[in-house]
Protein backbone atom coordinates (compact mmCIF):
# COMPACT_ATOMS: atom_id res chain seq x y z
CA UNK A 1 0.00 0.00 0.00
CA UNK A 2 1.40 3.55 -0.40
CA UNK A 3 0.35 7.08 -1.95
CA UNK A 4 -0.75 7.06 -5.35
CA UNK A 5 -1.13 9.89 -7.55
CA UNK A 6 -3.45 9.80 -10.59
CA UNK A 7 -3.90 12.62 -13.79
CA UNK A 8 -5.80 12.27 -17.01
CA UNK A 9 -8.50 9.98 -18.02
CA UNK A 10 -8.41 6.29 -17.36
CA UNK A 11 -9.84 2.76 -15.35
CA UNK A 12 -8.36 2.24 -11.90
CA UNK A 13 -8.99 -0.58 -9.91
CA UNK A 14 -9.34 0.29 -5.94
CA UNK A 15 -9.95 -2.84 -3.73
CA UNK A 16 -11.63 -1.41 -0.49
CA UNK A 17 -13.32 -3.21 2.48
CA UNK A 18 -16.24 -2.09 4.33
CA UNK A 19 -18.05 1.32 3.64
CA UNK A 20 -16.60 4.28 1.90
CA UNK A 21 -18.20 7.58 2.04
CA UNK A 22 -17.12 10.57 0.65
CA UNK A 23 -17.32 13.52 2.32
CA UNK A 24 -17.14 17.04 1.05
CA UNK A 25 -15.14 19.41 3.18
CA UNK A 26 -15.85 23.26 2.92
CA UNK A 27 -13.27 26.02 3.00
CA UNK A 28 -11.67 25.54 6.44
CA UNK A 29 -13.67 22.42 7.83
CA UNK A 30 -11.78 19.81 9.69
CA UNK A 31 -11.77 16.21 9.65
CA UNK A 32 -9.36 13.78 11.82
CA UNK A 33 -9.29 10.24 10.56
CA UNK A 34 -7.03 6.95 10.58
CA UNK A 35 -4.40 7.20 7.39
CA UNK A 36 -5.22 4.07 6.84
CA UNK A 37 -8.71 4.56 5.95
CA UNK A 38 -7.84 7.28 3.53
CA UNK A 39 -9.26 6.54 0.02
CA UNK A 40 -8.94 9.39 -2.16
CA UNK A 41 -8.85 13.20 -2.38
CA UNK A 42 -8.54 15.75 -3.92
CA UNK A 43 -5.42 18.29 -4.38
CA UNK A 44 -7.34 21.15 -2.55
CA UNK A 45 -7.71 18.91 0.52
CA UNK A 46 -4.73 20.44 2.78
CA UNK A 47 -3.17 16.72 4.67
CA UNK A 48 -1.37 17.12 8.00
CA UNK A 49 0.00 13.35 9.27
CA UNK A 50 -0.01 13.50 13.59
CA UNK A 51 1.80 10.42 15.47
CA UNK A 52 -0.22 9.94 18.24
CA UNK A 53 1.31 8.05 21.68
CA UNK A 54 4.62 6.97 22.79
CA UNK A 55 6.95 4.82 20.13
CA UNK A 56 6.89 1.64 22.02
CA UNK A 57 3.28 1.71 20.47
CA UNK A 58 4.72 1.77 16.73
CA UNK A 59 7.07 -1.08 18.30
CA UNK A 60 4.31 -3.44 19.84
CA UNK A 61 1.18 -2.90 16.75
CA UNK A 62 -1.50 -0.68 17.67
CA UNK A 63 -4.09 1.40 16.01
CA UNK A 64 -5.13 4.43 15.31
CA UNK A 65 -1.39 5.12 15.76
CA UNK A 66 -1.10 7.77 12.64
CA UNK A 67 -4.03 9.79 12.14
CA UNK A 68 -4.42 12.63 9.69
CA UNK A 69 -5.49 16.11 9.91
CA UNK A 70 -7.25 16.77 7.10
CA UNK A 71 -8.54 20.71 5.91
CA UNK A 72 -11.09 21.47 3.32
CA UNK A 73 -11.82 22.51 1.16
CA UNK A 74 -12.25 19.61 -1.29
CA UNK A 75 -13.99 15.82 -1.52
CA UNK A 76 -12.74 13.10 0.69
CA UNK A 77 -13.40 9.40 0.20
CA UNK A 78 -12.62 6.96 3.52
CA UNK A 79 -13.37 3.41 4.12
CA UNK A 80 -15.34 2.16 7.02
CA UNK A 81 -12.99 -0.96 7.49
CA UNK A 82 -8.75 -0.92 6.32
CA UNK A 83 -7.22 -4.37 4.46
CA UNK A 84 -5.38 -4.68 7.37
CA UNK A 85 -8.06 -4.35 10.02
CA UNK A 86 -10.09 -7.09 7.90
CA UNK A 87 -7.01 -9.49 7.86
CA UNK A 88 -6.85 -9.08 11.46
CA UNK A 89 -10.74 -10.29 11.88
CA UNK A 90 -9.88 -13.03 9.65
CA UNK A 91 -7.10 -14.08 12.02
CA UNK A 92 -9.10 -13.74 14.83
CA UNK A 93 -12.39 -15.97 13.48
CA UNK A 94 -9.31 -18.49 12.51
CA UNK A 95 -8.45 -19.18 15.84
CA UNK A 96 -11.82 -19.13 18.01
CA UNK A 97 -12.55 -22.21 19.57
CA UNK A 98 -16.10 -22.25 17.88
CA UNK A 99 -15.34 -20.99 14.20
CA UNK A 100 -17.21 -23.87 12.53
CA UNK A 101 -20.21 -23.30 14.57
CA UNK A 102 -19.92 -19.58 12.92
CA UNK A 103 -21.11 -19.27 9.33
CA UNK A 104 -20.28 -15.15 9.06
CA UNK A 105 -16.68 -16.92 9.37
CA UNK A 106 -16.80 -18.80 5.94
CA UNK A 107 -18.45 -15.99 4.29
CA UNK A 108 -14.93 -13.47 5.36
CA UNK A 109 -12.76 -16.21 4.25
CA UNK A 110 -14.78 -16.19 0.84
CA UNK A 111 -14.56 -12.93 0.45
CA UNK A 112 -10.62 -12.52 1.58
CA UNK A 113 -9.96 -14.71 -0.82
CA UNK A 114 -12.15 -12.98 -4.01
CA UNK A 115 -10.20 -10.00 -2.81
CA UNK A 116 -6.78 -11.65 -3.10
CA UNK A 117 -7.62 -12.74 -6.36
CA UNK A 118 -8.92 -9.79 -7.73
CA UNK A 119 -5.96 -7.87 -6.50
CA UNK A 120 -3.27 -10.54 -7.83
CA UNK A 121 -5.26 -10.62 -11.51
CA UNK A 122 -5.33 -6.92 -12.12
CA UNK A 123 -1.33 -6.37 -10.95
CA UNK A 124 -0.72 -9.00 -13.76
CA UNK A 125 -3.13 -7.17 -16.37
CA UNK A 126 -2.04 -3.88 -15.45
CA UNK A 127 1.77 -4.85 -15.55
CA UNK A 128 1.68 -6.62 -18.93
CA UNK A 129 2.94 -10.09 -17.59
Amino acid sequence: MGVYESFGTFLEIVVLVGYVVQKNLEVGELLVVDVSCIVALTTTVNVQVKYNGPMRRAVFGGDNLVTAILTGPGIVFIQSLPFHRFSQRIARAVTSPNMRENPKFFIQIAIFFFLAYVVIVSSLILTDV
